[in-house]
C-alpha cells in the first residue's frame, strides 16, 4: 500500500515541474496578442513558464532549446523543453490548447507571392 502512494505523489510532483515555456519580448506586437492567452490557459491551471528574452539567463535557455532541438523561431514561442514540441509565432487559444495537450503543430503556411506593396506617401 505505501508503494501505491509513492507512485502517486512521483506522478504528481513530476507532473508540478512544467517543461512549457512561453518566450516573449515586451515590444513584440505578436507576443501581445498570445499573452492573453497564456495567461488564460494559466489561469485555467496549465503549468507555462513565461520568459521574457529582455533576461539574460532566458536567452540562454532560448539558445541552448534551439540547439537541442535544431529550431528557430523568434517571438511568440512556445516549446516543451522535454520534446521538443512547439508553436512558433502567434497563434489562436484552440491551437495553443492543442500544443498544451501534447499535440504537434506544424508551421503556418508561408505566404506565396510578392508581398503587399506599401502605400504611395
Amino acid at each position: 500500500m505505501a508503494t501505491k502512494t509513492k507512485t502517486k505523489k512521483a506522478k504528481a510532483s513530476k507532473k508540478q515541474q512544467s517543461t512549457l515555456y512561453y518566450f516573449y519580448s515586451v515590444g513584440c506586437g505578436f507576443c501581445k496578442q498570445v499573452e492573453p492567452i497564456v495567461d488564460e490557459l494559466i489561469g485555467e491551471g496549465t503549468e507555462i513558464l513565461k520568459l521574457d528574452l529582455a533576461e539574460k539567463d532566458n536567452q540562454g535557455l532560448k539558445q541552448e532549446l534551439s540547439q537541442k532541438y535544431n529550431k528557430q523561431c523568434g517571438t511568440p514561442w512556445l516549446i516543451d523543453a522535454e520534446t521538443g514540441n512547439q508553436v512558433c509565432g502567434a497563434r489562436d487559444k484552440a491551437t495553443i490548447k492543442k500544443w498544451v495537450d501534447g499535440e504537434d503543430i506544424p508551421a503556418p503556411p508561408r505566404p506565396t507571392g510578392p508581398p503587399p506593396k506599401l502605400p504611395f506617401m
